[in-house]
């Protein structure tokens, strides 16, 4: 499973705009929210452009007005020219509150007790639950095999921004509610996402996804720092959203870094979620993290066991944690099945290697028929010959050639099939001309319900 979170220290600058984001230069739409840059000004153009409102960006005019004919003379200023005092520019002072922030975090979280044991992530409302209580506000969304991912967003930056235009009167969250108007009226379900405001014509109606998603987020990132929170998307099953969509997402998350907004992405996926983000847009690997959640090792798995036994009076000896170490791959959910079923058999503590022995016939009755049936019921009749030519040559990975000699056909003829198993999650390719199952023993169950005659 891929984890894809969005960098905060060391992002791109809102002058470093690529053509990969399908500007080659500034958008005028967004030239009065750009902070930081020492360009030029343009011609008819004012230092008051933009309204700035805080001290910080009243002084970095002042800059600029005085060193604007140096910088397009590509000179060095005489002395007197530049101020002494260092200009305290807001990303700078944004970053500087976010290594506080976190290092705070940090420090709480080693006072507050041991980190998560191995095997037992944080459900989503816990996640939420501790975004939320360091100001955050958080939009999950389960991202569907078939259904309309844009939709999904509307929906879930509504239920963030309205507790947003409580109370106070804000012009930057009511600006956002109007774009998410707009935007929802594009969608097939666009009368379903309520909001009582006028939509803002010309901003997120242009008709191109990407070009509408970053003005919906550009503008939620704008509501959100107005009202001092943040945003974090948390997309889970991010491999089902289709390439277009996750490229306008990628877009819309590049653009609201450059303009230093407090929006975050973060989603899990199956292992072929770097691939997918590479080929939606070049510079995804330049802009996230892909920390790769995988089996665990040995001695965390032993760990991820022994522990919550331990905790409920308990102990398993080394012969039976050995067995189901090795019998469970060390894979998150074959060790709960496998705890959950020798905890039940055992007679008495210690738990013994005859008690996981004994258990075994009923963790693999649970797996084949809750885990691994439910993903070949979803296969077609020539997608499971695939899977079974795959399976009898072992665990993989396999090169794509021997898997069509093995069904006895020209690689390119299969292309299809293992192209529709990638998009459906049973495999993946770890590299280019592999291919492995994305979970394991997902062969040996081959092997068992459907021999090869």
């Amino acid at each position: 499973m891929g984890l894809l979170v969005d960098r905060i220290e060391g992002r791109t600058g809102p002058d470093e705009d690529v053509a990969e984001n399908r500007r080659d230069h500034a958008d005028g739409r967004y030239v009065p929210h750009l902070r930081g840059g020492a360009e030029p000004l343009r011609p008819g153009q004012d230092l008051d452009d933009g309204s700035p409102h805080d001290r910080a960006r009243r002084e970095e005019a002042h800059v600029l007005e005085r060193v604007d004919g140096l910088v397009a003379q590509r000179r060095l200023p005489e002395p007197g020219q530049m101020p002494e005092q260092e200009v305290r520019r807001p990303e700078r002072e944004r970053d500087e509150w976010v290594r506080e922030d976190a290092q705070r975090v940090d420090r709480a979280h080693r006072e507050d007790g041991p980190e998560q044991r191995p095997g037992q992530p944080r459900d989503d409302a816990e996640r939420r639950e501790i975004a939320e209580q360091e100001g955050f506000r958080v939009g999950l969304i389960e991202a569907p095999e078939h259904g309309h991912f844009p939709t999904l967003l509307a929906a879930r930056l509504r239920r963030i921004l309205l507790p947003l235009s409580t109370n106070v009167v804000s012009t930057a969250v009511t600006r956002a509610l109007r774009v998410l108007k707009t935007f929802s009226l594009q969608l097939p379900d666009g009368v379903r996402v309520s909001i009582d405001v006028e939509a803002l014509r010309g901003v997120a109606d242009s008709g191109d996804l990407a070009d509408d998603v970053t003005d919906l987020l550009v503008a939620c990132g704008e509501a959100a720092r107005d009202r001092g929170t943040g945003i974090v998307l948390a997309i889970d099953e991010l491999q089902y959203v289709r390439a277009q969509e996750l490229s306008a997402l990628i877009v819309a998350i590049h653009r609201t870094n450059q303009l230093n907004l407090p929006v975050i992405l973060t989603g899990a996926g199956l292992p072929q979620l770097r691939g997918l983000a590479g080929e939606a847009k070049s510079y995804a690997e330049r802009l996230f993290d892909f920390p790769q959640i995988g089996s665990l090792v040995p001695a965390d798995a032993r760990t991820a066991l022994a522990l919550p036994a331990a905790e409920s009076g308990a102990s398993i000896d080394d012969a039976a944690l050995d067995i189901m170490v090795d019998r469970s791959h060390g894979y998150p959910y074959f060790l709960q099945e496998w705890g959950y079923h020798v905890w039940n058999t055992a007679p008495s503590s210690p738990i013994t290697g005859d008690d996981v022995v004994r258990a075994a016939p009923r963790v693999q009755d649970q797996l084949d028929q809750n885990f691994f049936l439910v993903r070949l019921d979803r296969l077609t009749p020539k997608e499971r010959d695939y899977l079974v030519a795959m399976a009898s040559l072992g665990p993989g990975p396999h090169r794509s050639g021997d898997i069509a000699a093995r069904l006895g056909v020209r690689v390119e003829s299969v292309a299809p099939r293992r192209s529709a198993l990638i998009a459906k999650g049973i495999i993946y390719s770890p590299a280019h001309g592999d291919t492995a199952f994305t979970v394991p023993l997902f062969d040996d169950f081959l092997q068992r319900a459907l021999p090869r005659p």
